[in-house]
């Protein structure tokens, strides 16, 4: 009878240990459904407050190349500043999270003395200025783009304008498919106000998709930057990919291998909406 208890340890020993990667994934993909809504919110939020401040801005054009009208038209620097403060919270909450799966320490956000809590928002506040800077690149870059197309165009500054209110937000690939559909109904002789319509609805759509890709790779990156974190604290110093069985070319050729914690911290997510997680190695 006691043998039969020892081997049935032993197998339930062995169950955990080749089931623990795959509970890491299912627990890290449930984290980024759970917590995505977060990241989306504040996209949401800094897009709306891009589109206002722009389309204001608009108003007012000057300056002789892309360049020049674009980089005159806002201040850059303060819509970071303002975008980073709305990413920092959302941000941090979900670093936490991620390291609450790998240990059983309650953290609070407002316990700063707490070695995660201030990791947390160390790394918050740094992260967020980085993607926001991205986002805001991303969009003046575009913006420069396609005043640049208008001024070979010859242009006035009231079809830049206009232009600018229609596709601020979209990064450079969605404001070139808003051109070819705005293109393909102009050759077909469609009215300017179905035309319209027609660009309203997509950039409407193509926002809610940035915006959503944004919030599911970012919160993939808080989780696995707070899981990192925890395992580092809990004298765990490699890691294994683990990546969902039916995950892309990238993420299968990556599955199984083993990283320190240095090595692991820029790797994951591994492209726009990865779901793959960190499993404890050896």
């Amino acid at each position: 009878m006691l043998e039969l208890v020892e081997i049935s340890k032993a197998v339930d020993e062995i169950y955990k240990a080749i089931s623990a990667p795959r509970r890491r994934q299912l627990q890290h993909r449930r984290n980024v459904r759970r917590n995505e809504p977060k990241v989306a919110r504040a996209s949401r939020e800094y897009m709306e407050i891009l589109q206002k401040e722009i389309n204001r801005s608009s108003r007012h054009l000057h300056g002789k190349t892309a360049a020049k009208i674009i980089n005159n038209l806002t201040d850059w620097k303060d819509l970071v500043a303002i975008g980073t403060q709305i990413y920092e919270d959302p941000m941090q909450e979900i670093y936490i999270i991620g390291s609450r799966g790998i240990t059983s320490s309650r953290i609070r956000k407002q316990e700063r003395t707490d070695p995660i809590g201030i990791a947390s928002y160390e790394w918050a506040s740094e992260y967020s200025n980085e993607l926001v800077t991205d986002i805001t690149e991303q969009t003046r870059l575009a913006l420069v783009a396609i005043i640049g197309n208008e001024i070979a165009q010859g242009s006035t500054l009231q079809q830049m304008a206009k232009q600018i209110r229609n596709t601020v937000g979209l990064n450079a690939r969605q404001q070139a498919a808003l051109q070819a559909l705005e293109a393909r109904m102009q050759a077909a002789a469609i009215e300017a106000a179905a035309i319209q319509k027609a660009m309203d609805r997509y950039t409407k759509k193509a926002l809610r998709y940035r915006a959503m890709m944004i919030a599911r790779t970012e919160t993939a990156r808080a989780l696995s930057a707070g899981t990192l974190d925890a395992y580092e604290r809990a004298g765990i110093h490699k890691v294994q990919w683990v990546a969902d069985p039916d995950c892309c070319d990238i993420c299968t050729e990556n599955n199984g291998n083993v990283y320190t914690i240095a090595e692991a911290e820029p790797l994951q997510p591994a492209h726009p909406n990865c779901e793959c997680a960190w499993a404890m190695a050896g």
